[in-house]
């Protein structure tokens, strides 16, 4: 009979914290044929129908949702976007806010032949299944400062909050004149 304690050994994985982590960053839904209708042509710049299939955009997407951290899903995005700063900065006159354009991007996809395959802004969201203002986010910051934004979801947040009354209550404390113990009152001073 071993002497081993039956302390149960926990599994993170299966609290409800890493549960909704894992769900965030899972795919949501099935990648989407471009449906832009742009062949090609020597006039667009755009080849989202005519040089992609679906086993390539399959495997684009497949490849996006095997990382499931955040990080690695921001790296990805900027490795199959090019950033440049805008031609022209105009905004359009209806414009609700008015803001000027602040970089332009150019998307591509990987292609079956192994090459990068230039896709619309819709083909390439539909494709990886997420949001535009999640790339422009991810851009904006990298084009800004040159590094990927970091997860600040979670962490210890209670570390730093108490820290202005733990100093004052340790000044306090030092500031006290301490007498010697009852045992010895006879030898002291005071």
């Amino acid at each position: 009979m071993s002497n081993k304690t039956r302390s149960k050994t926990v599994n993170r994985s299966e609290n409800k914290r890493a549960k909704a982590k894992a769900l965030r960053y899972s795919p949501k839904a099935l990648p989407d044929f471009p449906k832009c209708g742009l062949q090609g042509r020597p006039y667009q710049p755009y080849q989202c129908e005519s040089h992609l299939t679906m086993r390539d955009i399959k495997y684009f997407h497949k490849t996006f949702d095997t990382n499931t951290t955040k990080i690695a899903q921001d790296s990805f995005q900027v490795s199959y976007c090019k950033i440049e700063n805008p031609k022209r900065k105009h905004t359009p006159t209806d414009s609700v806010n008015n803001k000027l354009k602040s970089i332009t991007i150019k998307y591509t996809v990987k292609g079956s032949h192994g090459g990068l395959v230039p896709v619309c802004r819709e083909a390439f969201l539909g494709i990886l299944s997420i949001e535009k203002y999640r790339v422009l986010r991810v851009l904006k910051k990298f084009k800004v400062t040159g590094q990927l934004p970091h997860e600040t979801r979670g962490g210890n947040r209670i570390t730093n909050k108490n820290d202005a009354k733990n100093g004052k209550m340790k000044t306090f404390i030092e500031s006290l004149r301490c007498t010697e113990s009852h045992y010895c009152r006879s030898k002291s001073t005071e």
